[in-house]
């Protein structure tokens, strides 16, 4: 199950957020942001446990996925593309790109990407310190 995170839910992807980056629970005030109307945090739920999110801003016409994280354990399950999708279903209707920031090195990461129709729109050298990343993107068309 996927759904829009809620106050409950903060120490759960702190947790998780602490796997993907060390410094997650630092760098990110999940109280406060959780507040803020362009903030959305989604949550994928198995057996009630929270074991994945997707956490993005929503600024006039274009969406930025900041992380997307699943539990190594749930991996190639589909909850990669089930938060995608249901972030893609949930986001305001002026929404005409979705963004974001992937590890060159992240195979299986840019493959669900473009499963999504998300393309390479350039190279960051060294984003991630030593490595690079690619930004992505994608239009959305809505009728």
């Amino acid at each position: 199950m996927i759904r829009l995170a809620n106050t409950e839910d903060i120490s759960a992807i702190y947790e998780l957020g602490t796997i993907l980056h060390k410094n997650y629970k630092i760098v990110n005030n999940l109280e406060k942001m959780m507040k803020e109307p362009y903030f959305k945090i989604f949550v994928a739920l198995y057996k009630k446990k929270i074991i994945g999110f997707l956490s993005i801003t929503e600024f006039y016409e274009t969406v930025d996925i900041i992380d997307l994280f699943v539990l190594k354990k749930y991996r190639r399950q589909h909850f990669g593309s089930l938060l995608i999708n249901y972030m893609i279903s949930n986001i305001g209707k002026e929404v005409s790109l979705i963004t974001l920031e992937v590890n060159v090195n992240n195979k299986a990461a840019i493959a669900l990407y473009e499963k999504f129709d998300f393309e390479v729109i350039c190279k960051r050298i060294f984003y991630y310190g030593n490595e690079d990343a690619y930004l992505m993107g994608r239009r959305c068309i809505r009728e």
